[in-house]
């Protein structure tokens, strides 16, 4: 190996742990309280590159990097390659226009699921609309997890009954939403 321990370039800022924001958006947690300053995440011992991999070479058993490091390589025993998921908001028609506003929430960035718990604290009766992703997403428990803490919101300050309709829009098969029904009326004809 190269003499640095750098089991994982990262970028430079802060570390949110994510699946606290779930618990932000139910007004559990605050999303300060999901902020870590990145440099306390490193394990003792280790350095941190402020970088990121630029390519590959595992017949070499090792990685270039990116910017300042870019003539550094970095060999390896062993690679454990963890990619991240982007959210591209913009992928869906109109939905970088009205989230964050109009009642439309998301708990996925920080900051979003502040505006969550925003809305679901000022409920006071209607509908509550959530939806489930068909696709590759970063937790699938996160949008069953919201409607859940939701609904026990709800039932605390004495207003489900107030809610017409609760329902998730999922293309899921029928199956998996209708163990959602534990505790929910769930619509599953929207």
């Amino acid at each position: 190996s190269s003499g640095i321990n750098a089991e994982w370039p990262l970028r430079p800022g802060s570390h949110y742990y994510q699946p606290m924001w779930t618990l932000v958006g139910a007004g559990i947690k605050t999303t300060e309280q999901s902020r870590r300053r990145q440099k306390q995440c490193i394990p003792n011992g280790k350095t941190w590159l402020q970088t990121s991999i630029e390519g590959f070479d595992p017949e070499e058993n090792s990685v270039s990097l990116h910017g300042a490091y870019k003539d550094k390589k970095i060999t390896y025993d062993y690679l454990i390659v963890a990619l991240g998921l982007e959210i591209r908001f913009d992928k869906v028609n109109g939905l970088t226009e009205t989230l964050g506003k109009n009642g439309v929430c998301s708990n996925y960035g920080a900051g979003n699921a502040d505006y969550t718990w925003e809305v679901l604290s000022a409920v006071k009766g209607g509908d509550l609309l959530f939806t489930f992703p068909n696709g590759p997403i970063k937790c699938a428990g996160a949008p069953q997890k919201i409607m859940y803490l939701a609904d026990a919101h709800l039932r605390k300050v004495c207003l489900i009954e107030a809610i017409q309709k609760l329902s998730i829009v999922s293309f899921l098969p029928i199956n998996f939403i209708q163990l959602m029904r534990l505790r929910l009326c769930v619509d599953t004809t929207a």
